[in-house]
């Protein structure tokens, strides 16, 4: 599993102080730029829970491009007693080719967006909950 897939699928997104409003309260929104050890993330365009972003290699500068359908992860109460509100996270590792997809060429991550947001009206909300294992 690499660095970001693993940050993503814990949650791990920069301080934003964006927050955009569902229903009764105030949600932390998907950063436009992400950074893990490897690669930085730009988000490029942006269409109701779907996202592309370049996914640019820092030490070789290689660009590939990432397109993804915005999870929302619900507030969470750790043993500790805080408290993580609910915001939006990238998908995690194990729902690749389900909810976000690499690509080489921008062209074909477009098309893929497209794709996603001519079906999006026949799929439900899709909540990171969902993707946490059961114990």
């Amino acid at each position: 599993m690499s660095d970001r897939h693993l940050a993503m699928g814990l949650g791990w997104v920069r301080e934003s102080t964006a927050y955009f409003s569902y229903s009764e309260g105030h949600m932390q929104v998907l950063e436009l730029e992400l950074e893990d050890g490897r690669f930085q993330y730009v988000q490029v365009e942006r269409r109701e829970n779907v996202a592309l972003y370049t996914q640019t290699h820092k030490a070789s500068g290689h660009v590939r491009y990432e397109v993804i359908k915005i999870r929302i992860q619900p507030e969470h109460t750790w043993p500790t007693g805080v408290t993580t509100p609910e915001k939006e996270a990238y998908p995690g590792s194990g729902s690749w080719g389900r909810d976000g997809w690499t690509f080489f060429a921008l062209a074909a991550a477009q098309q893929k967006m497209d794709e996603l947001l001519a079906s999006a009206a026949d799929d439900p909300p899709t909540s990171a909950a969902a993707e946490l294992p059961t114990l």
